[in-house]
């Protein structure tokens, strides 16, 4: 009977492992991919926000280059009386479409005229031929892009356009700066982890600043070139992000420390930005999942 019961106990006992095993697998599986489902509706939200921003200012600056101003200032710059009436102008219109600053440039990237020439940062003389939006502007075409002002030092995403006289001939670009500080602001009242890289992996948005400037692509030689040449990231220090993926019952993971400088795991959810071509990716703390499924276990 001893042996018998013993045998008995054994095979219970065996029998509780597998069912926990079994168990924990299941309950694995499934708060993963109720994680993942909830980080995904999460990152449809945060690309929603961030396209509507966009688009709120998109068609602006064509709209200014437009008007009677700005074209006799392009066309005569050295006009002292045509720039102190753009400047007022323009600065009306910054105040009118909450933006965070708009600026006439010359042919040659010079600015003439800006909605900040009366502060301290004012980009009046100074030149942004090296910027992206500045060069696709000046060939005609809609100059974005997401940087660190090189006067300022605010980050912030930039529209340009071509201004053009009546004969449609290209006489100089008009830039919108638009800011995009509150959006992260309210990011981090979440308890998602929100970042957005640029074409090169680096991340310029993020709730945790210890991501900023950081590269989650190898930062190969022909990346540093294209990031220096557009000085995107004006002076601040870029590096890479170590950081090591896996992939658990079809869900995405991804470990890499915050700026307490603990690793932690995190479900990943990604998805391309095509109107700023950006990627955005939200994560969701692995450890909170896998106490759920650890606690679903026990109580089985």
């Amino acid at each position: 009977m001893k042996r018998l019961s013993f045998g008995t106990l054994s095979l219970g006992f065996i029998l509780l492992l597998v069912l926990a095993a079994v168990a924990h697998n299941v309950a694995s599986t499934y708060y993963l991919k109720e994680g993942a489902s909830r980080a995904q509706a999460t990152l449809r939200l945060t690309i929603q926000s961030l396209e509507g921003r966009l688009r709120r200012f998109e068609a602006l600056p064509v709209l200014l280059a437009d008007d009677e101003i700005i074209r006799s200032l392009a066309l005569d710059s050295a006009n002292p009386d045509l720039r102190t009436r753009a400047n007022q102008w323009l600065k009306q219109q910054n105040m009118a479409v909450e933006a965070s600053d708009i600026y006439v440039m010359t042919l040659d990237g010079k600015t003439v005229a800006a909605s900040n020439f009366d502060r301290p940062d004012s980009f009046v003389g100074q030149s942004f031929h090296y910027r992206p939006y500045f060069k696709d502007a000046v060939a005609g075409g809609k100059g974005r892009l997401f940087a660190l002002g090189t006067t300022s030092g605010v980050r912030g995403y930039y529209f340009a356009t071509p201004v053009r006289s009546n004969a449609g001939t290209i006489i100089g670009v008009i830039a919108l700066k638009i800011g995009l500080d509150e959006i992260e602001a309210e990011w981090r009242a979440q308890e998602y982890r929100i970042l957005v890289s640029d074409p090169e992996g680096i991340i310029f948005l993020s709730t945790d600043p210890a991501w900023l400037y950081r590269g989650l692509l190898p930062l190969t030689p022909e990346r540093i070139a294209r990031t220096n040449t557009s000085r995107r990231y004006a002076d601040a220090d870029v590096s890479e992000l170590p950081h090591s993926s896996t992939i658990e019952h079809g869900i995405p993971l991804i470990r890499l420390s915050g700026d307490d400088g603990a690793a932690r795991e995190y479900l990943l959810a990604k998805q391309l930005m095509p109107m700023a071509d950006w990627t955005v990716q939200v994560l969701l703390d692995a450890g909170y999942v896998r106490s759920q499924a650890r606690l679903a276990t026990a109580a089985l």
